[in-house]
């Protein structure tokens, strides 16, 4: 509605510049990006046509309150989500911590010792997340070994290969034996295992990224063997907590 009277408003005095004509009003000058009497006719007709383009339905806010995904509109989702993704690392890792730390999940050593681990990992995992809860909900399995495990992720990544809680442990068998222990190794000990058991290594990547952050998604699995570590990692591989 306020576009459509902006609009109304905008033509009323451009035609009322222009009926001064004659009447020793002030003279246009199109250089200057001033509309007058020298060509009124013209902008009235290009401007109309190029305000016609405004939408005049009003302006839609749509959301589900009891939806944890979707409890404000997604476009002001979306657009957080952009902010998160592309603000300053060093603006982001205040608001991360105040997050952590209402939530019972920050750690001292996240200011100390561990920061550049703290970077490393915030840095990682908010190209996913849309709000800095997310933080402490997805991302709780990141700064705490006491997390939940969404259920269709454990349905779909979990569930569907009766061998999977055997394989995964025989990978933290071999993950056990990496060294280094980082991305690199980590993934060529995956596949490595996986031919030996002569399965895909998508099955077993899918499996670790939900036994070891309760999600179906996220970053790239052997990221996250790299920021949760070997111990974690084999750990949590060998825990079978979403099988029982």
């Amino acid at each position: 509605e306020r576009l459509l009277l902006c609009r109304v408003g905008i033509l009323r005095r451009l035609r009322r510049l222009g009926s001064d004509r004659g009447r020793g009003g002030v003279r246009g000058d199109v250089r200057a990006g001033v509309v007058g009497p020298q060509q009124p006719a013209a902008v009235l007709i290009a401007l109309d046509r190029a305000l016609e383009g405004i939408g005049r339905a009003n302006a839609v806010f749509n959301f589900h309150e009891n939806d944890p995904r979707h409890w404000t509109d997604d476009k002001a989702l979306w657009m957080n989500a952009e902010y998160i993704r592309t603000m300053p690392l060093d603006e982001l890792l205040p608001m991360v911590k105040s997050e952590l730390r209402a939530n019972k999940l920050w750690r001292e050593e996240y200011d100390d010792d561990d920061s550049e681990w703290f970077r490393k990992t915030v840095d990682l995992i908010r190209q996913r997340y849309f709000t800095l809860k997310d933080f402490s909900e997805q991302g709780r399995a990141y700064f705490s070994d006491d997390f939940d495990f969404d259920e269709s992720a454990v349905n779909k990544n979990l569930r569907k290969e009766p061998r999977l809680r055997e394989l995964l442990s025989g990978l933290a068998d071999k993950l056990e034996t990496v060294e280094p222990f980082n991305m690199e190794t980590a993934e060529a000990a995956l596949r490595a295992f996986a031919d030996e058991a002569g399965v895909k290594a998508g099955l077993l990547i899918n499996g670790s990224r939900t036994m070891l952050t309760g999600q179906a998604v996220g970053p790239s699995m052997f990221d996250i063997f790299d920021v949760l570590g070997r111990d974690a990692s084999v750990q949590r591989l060998r825990s079978g907590v979403p099988f029982n």
